[in-house]
């Protein structure tokens, strides 16, 4: 069951006290609720006197009855250090209440951000373990900024990602699945950049392999484990310095609407050849004609039409009509490296 209580409220802008309604508990079941939290709307208030609207900070509890999991906020201000925040977790015997009842996750959270971003994880029936490491080599990589005919490739100018947010998952109508991240970018260098949207992809089979990597190497949920784990980066690395890496991610802008991912977003297959990704979305082989061979036919083409030329040249008792062979067999020339040179 969600739960409330009352206190009092100042409004850092006027001084208004208020009486304001705090969630110490929501329950998934709560569609109201759960919505108004995902949204931030839960954990704000306005003030009635001037109107101006703050953040609210107390501690949560989120519920969800039917996946099994409990994600309870814990804002620094409550629990400065990790002493504080064990103080203040549910008992034991609480966590081994709801053991009786199936393999419960049990998770802590610092901010209203990352609760939200829990929940998005666990729906999509995600391993948050391998997410949080998919997060933390995303820092290191490059994303491109929105816009018309961007192919998904790192450039020079491409900011830094300096932290990522899971956003959902994406089906693609090929079949393949995608997992967006909205990215917080270092404009330090490209502060023209700032305000255009970005997404950064990871493609599904990556985080699969994390996570059957992590089921070895880390288990988190064993049976009436019943602890309390703050899974984020620093989480990671305290336990496994030497987790395998992961390969480059795609990025690229935010679809507009269309409800499905950016088809200039493909995992290139190793073992196919070169895949360039078109402009206009989706991926087609490149040309496979090796440079040797171009060069080659070429001057078999070239050596063709000059044999052919003279020969007419010669044959033919009228210079004109000569003349006019002569040229087309130039012409054919001309467009054959015209046509080798637009395809390479």
């Amino acid at each position: 069951m969600s739960s409330t209580s009352s206190d009092t409220a100042r409004c850092g802008t006027c001084g208004h006290e208020a009486r304001i309604e705090m969630h110490r508990s929501v329950n998934a079941n709560h569609h109201e609720l759960r919505e108004a939290l995902l949204s931030g709307e839960l954990m704000t208030h306005r003030c009635p006197s001037c109107g101006e609207v703050s953040e609210l900070d107390y501690p949560l509890l989120y519920h969800d009855m039917a996946r099994q999991y409990l994600v309870y906020l814990v804002s620094p201000r409550y629990a400065p250090d990790k002493a504080a925040l064990e103080r203040g977790l549910p008992s034991e015997a609480d966590t081994r209440s709801y053991l009786e009842i199936g393999p419960y996750r049990f998770r802590v959270v610092r901010s209203l951000a990352e609760l939200v971003e829990k929940i998005r994880i666990f729906d999509a029936g995600l391993d948050d373990r391998a997410i949080e490491w998919v997060k933390a080599v995303s820092t290191t990589r490059a994303a491109n900024p929105a816009g018309e005919g961007n192919d998904g490739q790192a450039s020079p100018r491409s900011p830094a990602v300096e932290s990522a947010s899971f956003q959902r998952v994406v089906d693609r109508p090929d079949g393949s699945r995608l997992l967006a991240f909205q990215p917080v970018l270092r404009l330090d260098e490209a502060p023209e950049l700032a305000g255009l949207p970005f997404t950064l992809f990871w493609p599904m089979a990556v985080y699969e392999e994390t996570a059957r990597s992590l089921d070895v190497h880390l288990p988190l949920e064993a049976p009436f484990n019943g602890q309390w784990h703050l899974v984020d980066a620093d989480f990671l690395r305290a336990r496994l310095p030497n987790l395998p890496k992961l390969p480059k991610p795609s990025s690229a802008p935010t679809e507009s609407g269309s409800g499905h991912a950016p088809e200039s977003i493909r995992q290139r297959p190793p073992s196919r050849g070169p895949v360039e990704t078109s402009s206009k979305g989706g991926a087609r082989s490149a040309p496979g004609i090796p440079p040797q061979m171009k060069t080659a036919l070429l001057a078999a083409g070239v050596v063709f039409c000059g044999i052919a030329s003279i020969a007419t040249w010669r044959a033919m008792p009228n210079p004109t009509a000569a003349i006019l062979l002569a040229s087309l067999g130039v012409f054919l020339a001309v467009n054959l490296a015209r046509s080798f040179r637009e395809g390479g």
